[in-house]
């Protein structure tokens, strides 16, 4: 059996998603036309009903296709750190997602972080934790979409 694709079930949870509570679920076509301006390309009418059954039955949407649970977005954490306050910064980002991936780099940022929120708006409480533990600066990037 082929396994699904994760990153096109992902961004259909994300247009059921951006509807928000008080409007409609958009309908199967309207989930289509949206994969399509947001240059995911043309999907069978049947695979996307396919992907939204498979977030049904994940449990992150329900019967009326309202969102129960909030998608992941990939992130990255571009942090200027001095060495001496590195292993605070890792130990709090750490606290936000213990399989956190962190490299260490030479140039303006000496870290990248890679981790996953579940609201962009996560994003200013992770710079925030890098900077209470000392970081110099921290930028965060929300991947809207896997490069084609």
């Amino acid at each position: 059996m082929r396994r699904p694709n994760e990153e096109l079930i992902n961004a259909v949870h994300q247009i059921y998603a951006d509807v928000g509570e008080r409007e409609t679920a958009p309908t199967l076509a309207a989930v289509r036309r949206t994969l399509e301006q947001r240059g995911l390309g043309r999907r069978a009418p049947n695979t996307v009903r396919y992907w939204r059954d498979t977030l049904r039955r994940r449990g992150f949407l329900d019967r009326e296709d309202r969102v129960l649970v909030l998608p992941i977005w990939p992130t990255y954490l571009l942090i200027d750190v001095p060495l001496a306050a590195a292993a605070e910064v890792v130990r709090r980002l750490r606290a936000h997602d213990p399989a956190i991936r962190l490299e260490r780099t030479h140039g303006i940022y000496s870290l990248v972080a890679k981790t996953f929120v579940r609201q962009p708006t996560a994003l200013d409480e992770l710079v925030a934790r890098c900077l209470g533990a000392g970081a110099v600066d921290a930028t965060a990037i929300l991947v809207l979409r896997e490069a084609v």
